[in-house]
Order: structure tokens, then C-alpha cells, then sequence
């Protein structure tokens, strides 16, 4: 089980969210060409792995990170939302977007301040920002079928930089249910947060893909 466990911390620590090197590295290297929405994704890839790197460093020393993993999903939040605050045209759902931006804050603020311990891990926080993510997402895809010229900008790029961003965080509900198994079945939490790391993966390789593609 021991091994299990190691091997386990090695790929969710270290090599899923490094791996943002790569659409990193991508968006870097075209990013005079890329327009303001892919610029934007290029701000939380490369927010994503500052805070991997801070994350590591802090769980290496024995010290706890929540506090920071909580401010991660606020920041991480308010970035996605700019992203597709970018992405949609139609002006309704932009106003939605900051409605919902306001309104998210306000709920992380008084759920570090009076419902879960900012070094505890953010089930709530967490769990709500990944439902209002996937809703943005599978929003996107509907507008973009009834008319891509007024409702949101689709390409290539971004419809695949979407897709990775609704898989991760669809899998991002299972963290709920992380938290609510019994320790007894430390092979089953372990296992679950193995497949949310692949799915992370998954979503960096389709920025990846997305970003090389852009022309």
C-alpha cells in the first residue's frame, strides 16, 4: 500500500501539474499572436504552475498549504471567468459571467470565514466553482451550435482549450466524495484522486493541442 501511496503523491504532486510546462512553453512562444482570450488561458497555465511549484515546496517542508490551495481556487476562479468572459460575445452571458464572478466571491469569503477552516481542504469553495465552471463550458458549446457569429468566438483552439477545462472540472466533483469516504478505503481515495490528476493531464493536453493548433 506503501508504494501504492508514494507512487501516487509522485504523479499528483509533481508530474500532472508540471506537465503545464508544455502548453506553457506553447502559449509563451506565440503569445504576440495569440488574441486577448488564449492570452488569458496562457495567465492561468502559467498561474497553475506557480502555485504547483509553491504547493510542492510548502507539502515538502511538512507545512500546510491550504491556505494557499484556497486562494489558488478563488484566483483560479476569477481567471477561468475572464477567459470566457472573453470567449462569449453575446452580452447577456457576459453579464452573467461578472454576476456570477461577484457573487462566487462573496461565497468563498464567507465560507474561509465562517463555515470551512482555511487549513482544511475547500470542499465547498471548490465544489461550487466547479459546477458554475461547467455550466460556462457546456453553455459555450451550446451557444457556439445555435450561432457562433453573435453568441461566442469558436476556433479550433478554443473549443479545445473549453473541452479540457469542462473535463477537469466535471471530474473535480469527485473531490465531494474524496472527503466522504472512510479511511478504511484509503485505496479507493487514492485511486479517485489519481483519476482527477489524469483528468488535469487531459486538460493540459488539450490546451496543448489548442494552442499548437492556433495559426
Amino acid at each position: 500500500m506503501m508504494a501504492l501511496k508514494e507512487a501516487s503523491i509522485i504523479y499528483i504532486g509533481y508530474v500532472v501539474p508540471f506537465s503545464a510546462i508544455i502548453p506553457l512553453f506553447i502559449a509563451l512562444a506565440k503569445y504576440t499572436k495569440l488574441p486577448l482570450e488564449l492570452r488569458v488561458l496562457t495567465w492561468y497555465i502559467a498561474f497553475s504552475l506557480c502555485s504547483s511549484i509553491i504547493v510542492s515546496a510548502m507539502a515538502s517542508n511538512g507545512v500546510n498549504n491550504m491556505p494557499v490551495i484556497h486562494a489558488y481556487t478563488l484566483c483560479e476562479f476569477l481567471l477561468i471567468s475572464l477567459f470566457y468572459y472573453r470567449v462569449y460575445i453575446n452580452p447577456v452571458a457576459k453579464k452573467m459571467i461578472v454576476w456570477a464572478a461577484i457573487l462566487y466571491t462573496v461565497f468563498f469569503m464567507a465560507d474561509i470565514l465562517f463555515i470551512e477552516s482555511i487549513y482544511d481542504f475547500n470542499n465547498y469553495n471548490k465544489t461550487i466553482e466547479s459546477i458554475i465552471v461547467i455550466l460556462l463550458s457546456i453553455f459555450y458549446f451550446i451557444l457556439s451550435l445555435d450561432d457562433s457569429t453573435t453568441q461566442t468566438k469558436s476556433n479550433t483552439s478554443i473549443s479545445l482549450a473549453v473541452s479540457g477545462i469542462l473535463v477537469y472540472f466535471s471530474s473535480s466533483v469527485l473531490l465531494f466524495v474524496v472527503l466522504n469516504i472512510d479511511p478504511q478505503f484509503i485505496n479507493t481515495q487514492i485511486i479517485i484522486w489519481d483519476i482527477h490528476a489524469s483528468f488535469l493531464l487531459l486538460m493540459f493536453i488539450l490546451f496543448s493541442t489548442g494552442l499548437w493548433k492556433y495559426r
